[in-house]
Parts: C-alpha cells; sequence; structure tokens
C-alpha cells in the first residue's frame, strides 16, 4: 500500500467519521427544537386556561368544560416533554463507535464491542 492509498483511506474514514457526527447531531438539535416547542405550547394552553377562567368570572360564564379540555391537553403535552427531554439525555449519555455503531458509556474512553478509541 501506498501513501496515497494510506492517506485516502485515512481521509474517507474521517468524513464518513464526520458524517455520522454531523447527523447525530442533526438529531439531537431535532430533540431540542422539540423542547422548546413542547413548552411554547403548554404555556399557550396555560394562557388560554387563564383567559377563560377570567372570562367565566368576569362575565359570569360556564368555561368549566373548555378549561378542562385545556388542562388534559397540558397533560398530554407534559407527557411528550417528558419523553423528549429523557431522549435527549439518554443521547447525551451515549458514545457511539465509529466502527460498529456500538453504543458506550459517556465516560468510556474504547468501545466495549471493538476496543476502537472513542472520540
Amino acid at each position: 500500500m501506498n501513501v496515497f492509498d494510506s492517506v485516502k483511506k485515512v481521509v474517507t474514514k474521517t468524513a464518513k467519521d464526520a458524517a455520522k457526527v454531523s447527523g447525530e447531531l442533526v438529531e439531537q438539535t431535532k430533540l431540542k427544537l422539540k423542547v422548546v416547542e413542547l413548552k411554547d405550547e403548554i404555556n399557550e394552553r396555560y394562557k388560554k386556561v387563564g383567559e377563560l377562567y377570567y372570562t367565566a368570572t368576569e362575565y359570569e360564564l360556564d368555561n368549566g368544560d373548555k378549561i378542562n379540555s385545556l388542562i388534559s391537553e397540558i397533560k398530554a403535552l407534559k407527557s411528550e416533554l417528558e419523553d423528549v427531554e429523557a431522549e435527549v439525555k439518554r443521547n447525551k449519555s451515549i458514545k457511539k463507535c465509529s466502527v460498529y455503531d456500538a453504543e458506550n458509556g459517556a465516560e468510556d474512553d474504547y468501545c466495549s464491542k471493538c476496543g476502537n478509541k472513542l472520540n
């Protein structure tokens, strides 16, 4: 194997590793964006509950069903938010091997499957 083949091999591996890491970063960014969107939706529901409660009190209206419906939506959104936040946390605590795509702990320096040095 000549020098150019060695360089080509190293460059190819580095490019593949960079593409993989970029993909993981994109996925993590999407999850973080989902967290922000869910928090915004929850805050919007809280605002609507407050407005309905105010109008119910001010004008003696019965907005109980609407308020209860919004509270149910808030609970569902909070549950979804917990799931997404757990996924973000799980992804932060994992290092993936560039050789076998094996998952390793964040504190690991070497892959538990193949012994490859982890980045």
